[in-house]
């Protein structure tokens, strides 16, 4: 995985965003760390467990992550698809964007999937699977960051009509 931005290319829209990073190997969270703070983003913050992440999400006292990566095969309890489940059923919470980006065989998919009990809001909004290459990771956190500012200026105008 490359670790820096490409120097000829665009900042491509992670700047300014707090990404919350929740990986168990402690080499990828390092990587993923320089990689996005090298494509402009604001703070990124490290977390190795699921119940790490979720005491974390749930301090009132911390502003909330803009986006969360996280891996799918998580040690411990919790799994990344628990959190993510997690994250979905708290209101609070639900409003992150949530990237898997984890190695995935077919049945880890349908899982990750299969719940649509809320429809409009997927579990994962977004599946890299490993090995990818750092650049669409980034461009897939980049595009979900530009539908929501898309989705938010759509709603300010419709309020203005």
């Amino acid at each position: 995985m490359a670790e820096h931005a490409p120097a000829d290319l665009p900042p491509i829209g992670l700047q300014g965003l707090l990404v919350l990073v929740v990986e168990d190997s402690t080499e990828t969270a390092f990587t993923l760390t320089r990689l996005f703070a090298s494509y402009g983003a604001f703070k990124v913050e490290l977390k190795a467990s699921a119940r790490q992440a979720l005491a974390r999400l749930n301090d009132p006292a911390q502003p909330l992550p803009d986006l969360a990566v996280i891996d799918y095969h998580l040690s411990g309890e919790l799994t990344g698809l628990d959190l993510a489940l997690e994250m979905r059923k708290q209101p609070r919470l639900r409003q992150i964007k949530r990237v898997s980006y984890s190695s995935l065989d077919e049945a880890d998919l349908r899982r990750a999937a299969a719940d649509a009990d809320l429809p409009g809001d997927p579990v994962y909004h977004a599946i890299v699977p490993k090995p990818q290459k750092a650049a669409v990771l980034v461009r897939h956190m980049a595009d979900l960051v530009k539908r929501q500012q898309l989705e938010e200026l759509v709603q300010k105008l419709a309020a203005l009509l």
